[in-house]
């Protein structure tokens, strides 16, 4: 089977797209080419795979960089996804075969997400839509797309709303804690990218759906008390009252709101917004990615704090 080997990747800094670029340089067979804007800090490993082009992202620009490989990765964030049109669109005239559309997240295929947070997931629609036809009109180009989920060793470290506050041993379980997610690491991101384009006959033009592991906030609870050795202070908060705050604080443009309906599309007892696939209908195997128990995932993430 074909290794698509000549990459180009966008958003090669950013918080999946490090972990993107660490997968593919574990494989000597993949030669990278970095895109990154002209204004950009950001700064990238020195290696003999790595090409780096800053530039413009004018469509001229893009289709000279485009050219002579075999796949464009997109893992930039969630504000410039909507810019994923233009790189598909050149992406197709540079003679691309592959574009890896940046879905990371929950699945737009089978999953029914807060009707406020619905706009983001529509501009994933129309990027899907978009590669969806020009495969059919073109065989030469084709697309593939990866449906995760939370994000969980990430929300661990980093969001404090997700629950968990781990320097102060403190959690908030949304209404009893037990509602179910499937969840991934940032690693087992960067291991399915690379097996996308690893199997690329079997991964061509599909929606893909891995997960790291299956939980709730509960277990977590349990898995984190066990391994700090103490018992966290609890707290409960009633979803509806939650959801109810962050609509209000959304229609104002506050950040807090957007974390309140997040957590509520994730933690509603008895919502079943959050599993993206079972195990049985996952593609781990296909990916190279591999479940684990919600306490392996804690003690990484606890591995990552000076104190605990």
């Amino acid at each position: 089977m074909e290794v698509l080997s000549k990459v180009v990747l966008i958003g090669a800094a950013g918080t999946v797209g490090s972990h993107v670029l660490k997968a593919l340089l574990e494989d000597e067979r993949f030669k990278i080419t970095i895109l990154s804007r002209l204004d950009s800090t950001s700064t990238f490993p020195t290696h003999s795979n790595i090409k780096l082009v800053r530039t413009e992202y004018t469509v001229a620009n893009l289709i000279q960089t485009f050219q002579a490989h075999d796949a464009v990765i997109s893992v930039t964030g969630v504000q410039a996804v909507s810019q994923q049109a233009t790189w598909i669109e050149a992406a197709h005239q540079a003679g691309v075969k592959r574009f890896v559309l940046n879905d990371y997240g929950n699945s737009i295929e089978n999953q029914i997400g807060l009707p406020e947070l619905e706009h983001f997931r529509n501009t994933r629609r129309e990027c899907l839509a978009l590669v969806k036809r020009i495969a059919m009109e073109d065989d030469g180009f084709s697309w593939s797309s990866l449906a995760t989920g939370n994000f969980i060793d990430y929300s661990l470290k980093k969001y404090v709303a997700f629950g968990f506050d781990i320097p102060a041993r403190k959690a908030r379980l949304v209404d009893d804690g037990t509602e179910r997610l499937s969840a991934v690491t940032l690693q087992d991101i960067g291991a399915a990218v690379r097996g996308i384009l690893r199997q690329s006959e079997t991964t061509k033009n599909r929606y893909l759906h891995i997960r790291s592991t299956e939980t709730c906030q509960r277990e977590i609870l349990e898995a984190l008390q066990e391994q700090t050795g103490s018992q966290w202070e609890v707290r409960y908060e009633d979803s509806k009252v939650m959801y109810e705050r962050g609509k209000e604080a959304f229609a104002k443009g506050e950040r807090s709101g957007m974390l309140d309906l997040l957590v509520t599309q994730l933690f509603q007892k008895g919502s079943g917004r959050s599993i993206v696939v079972s195990r049985q209908q996952s593609d781990n195997g296909l990916l190279g990615v591999q479940e684990k128990d919600i306490s392996v995932i804690v003690a990484d993430v606890l591995a990552t704090f000076d104190t605990i």
